[in-house]
């Protein structure tokens, strides 16, 4: 964790202890999680744009497949690091998901669109008063987009 991340979490936390103290209001809190922390989930735009390395007839195109390197859901290693394998386009600056393959994020705003692992923050928060979606919200990122240009190419900045 950066310096300015810290300085950021305490500020938030010194905020809100505050006003739990205080009998205020909570103040809002956006937690974006540690890098890899984010659910990835992938779509397919056709069968033809499955990769081979994932071709074994399980997966299908148009349906939403959580990809985890732990093969919960996409069970081939090879195949994960098929999809989250990125392009870089030197004259836009941007990285992207291989073509006919879509990689997002899904529950913006909730924690479910994360990993389990930051459950205990969630429920200290929730112990203070918190509510998740009314003062408390999960932003689960494309950790792999790794440039304003390319979080702004698929929505996040703007949805932020």
């Amino acid at each position: 964790m950066s310096k300015e991340h810290f300085l950021l979490v305490l500020t938030s936390i010194v905020a809100a202890l505050s006003a739990v103290y205080a009998k205020e209001a909570l103040p809002p809190v956006l937690f974006l999680p540690g890098y890899g922390s984010s659910k990835l989930y992938c779509m397919f735009a056709s069968q033809k744009s499955i990769p081979t390395t994932c071709q074994d007839g399980k997966l299908e195109a148009g349906k939403k497949y959580l990809v985890e390197e732990d093969g919960v859901y996409i069970t081939n290693i090879d195949c994960v690091y098929d999809l989250l394998r990125l392009n870089f386009d030197p004259k836009a600056l941007t990285y992207s998901s291989p073509e006919g393959v879509q990689v997002f994020t899904d529950s913006m705003g909730y924690f479910s669109g994360i990993d389990t692992v930051y459950s205990p923050f969630k429920s200290a928060l929730e112990s203070w008063g918190y509510q998740e979606g009314l003062n408390l919200f999960a932003v689960p990122y494309d950790y792999r987009l790794m440039s304003d240009r390319s979080l702004s190419s698929v929505g996040f900045i703007q949805h932020m």
